[in-house]
């Protein structure tokens, strides 16, 4: 069929058509209407030779796209592709501005909200750790807490009663005073780290002869190992001691200064006790009957083994 068109067209017009056409594998009536123009155009004598012979010519296979439409594929989607990261970076930039205009809106507001207040009222507050323990305890008085160990008298007998002399212990401890005024930190087991305040509570081991203002810092179960405090006697006066515990001794390092005027140091240890200061005739603490300024040196016993007066007459 392909001979018999190419004998009713002229060469050059066949060669021209074929090179014009569109690459197809199916027929392609836009071809062949192109065909009919330009061979009418050229021979129109012969037109009725091969318009039914150039109908039936048979699609010939060729690829679906040339490479100039591949490239053109390739550029829309290239295209496509810069439009859709332009439009994400401009998201990008509208949330973020977002974000912070709602930030400083925030802010604002609650600028306006605080502005001429200059404190905060509360009766206490409970600070916890990341875990949810009780690790801070503040107040006039302190709130309660379920973690501390000094409110708990189970814990209390658990923890420290076989130490202290079991139920005669628990029996004293009822009495103790556990209030403090202030602030009192706690350790992950609920024990009495660090108390600073007005009013410090009685140490695990006994109560104190007068309440006392300061600071009292405890080991790791809660037993005191130290502090600062200052007292007021019922009689109005004040007395202000700095010590220092021993496991062994208990109170092992004071300085004081008494109410009667009296002040020194006290260092005691398993042998005996060793007194340095000045004190008033019957001072509690020197145990002396006359005024002392000196040194004075006693055995476990609390007998005087070495005794310096220089008041002494």
């Amino acid at each position: 069929m392909i001979a018999d068109v190419r004998e009713g067209i002229h060469p050059g017009i066949f060669s021209s058509l074929v090179a014009d056409s569109q690459p197809s594998r199916t027929e392609d009536p836009a071809f062949c209407a192109t065909a009919r123009r330009r061979l009418s155009a050229e021979r129109p004598g012969e037109a009725g030779l091969w318009t039914e012979s150039f109908d039936s010519v048979p699609s010939l296979p060729m690829e679906t796209q040339n490479a100039g439409d591949q490239a053109a594929a390739l550029h829309s989607i290239e295209s496509s592709l810069r439009d859709v990261q332009a439009q994400c970076r401009r998201l990008r930039l509208l949330a973020i501005s977002s974000t912070i205009g709602l930030i400083a809106l925030a802010s604002a507001m609650l600028a306006l909200q605080l502005q001429g207040r200059t404190l905060v009222r509360t009766r206490g507050i409970v600070i916890e750790d990341e875990a949810g323990r009780d690790r801070l305890l503040i107040g006039y008085p302190i709130p309660p807490s379920r973690d501390r160990v000094r409110t708990d008298l189970a814990r209390v007998e658990s923890a420290w009663g076989p130490r202290m002399g079991g139920a005669k212990f628990m029996e004293a401890y009822r009495g103790y005073d556990n209030d403090a005024s202030g602030l009192v930190f706690l350790n992950e087991q609920g024990f009495d780290k660090l108390v600073l305040g007005e009013k410090l509570p009685d140490p695990n081991t006994g109560k104190r002869l007068v309440d006392s203002a300061g600071f009292a810092f405890n080991d790791d179960e809660g037993f005191e190992r130290g502090g600062l405090g200052v007292s007021k006697t019922p009689e109005g006066k004040t007395r202000v001691v700095m010590g220092m515990d021993d496991p062994q001794v208990g109170e092992a390092l004071h300085l004081f200064v008494m109410e009667d005027g009296s002040k020194g140091l006290r260092i005691a240890s398993e042998d005996g006790l060793l007194l340095l200061g000045r004190a008033v005739a019957g001072n509690e603490i020197f145990q002396n009957i006359e005024p002392f300024l000196g040194l004075s040196i006693k055995d476990a016993q609390g007998k005087v083994l070495l005794e310096q007066n220089v008041l002494k007459k």
